[in-house]
């Protein structure tokens, strides 16, 4: 890949978010069903209200994530890095508009989350 950008295409940064937001599902589901077997509970009731809420919470999470992300590369943390931490670091637009493009697929994984959460509520 390119130094200057994180992603060659938007091919891949949809390969990408795919591929996180399919581990995501079926790690959430393993989870669910694991947990309803161990509480001895109804499959479907278990399935129905935390499988969605989960999805939910965890689109947040992400959005945040890539929020922060995208935050940590602004000027006002740049600056308290370099003075705070003595960094040599500079802060520059390229770097912030690569930053900014590194949180795509952060934005593409939170909408398919919470588009499942809310396709899973209303079945």
């Amino acid at each position: 890949m390119d130094g200057d950008q994180p992603y060659r295409s938007s091919r891949d940064i949809i390969s990408r978010a795919l591929k996180l937001n399919a581990i995501v599902f079926v790690g959430d589901l393993v989870g669910v069903i694991s947990y309803s077997f161990i509480l001895g509970a109804d499959l479907v009731v278990i399935l129905k209200g935390l499988l969605p809420l989960l999805l939910f919470i965890e689109a947040g999470l992400v959005f945040l994530a890539g929020g922060f992300s995208v935050l940590s590369s602004t000027i006002f943390f740049t600056k308290v890095r370099e003075h705070v931490f003595h960094s040599e670091e500079r802060w520059s637009m390229d770097r912030y508009r690569h930053g900014e493009k590194g949180v795509l697929p952060y934005i593409l994984v939170g909408t398919m989350l919470f588009g499942e959460s809310l396709l899973l509520a209303f079945v």
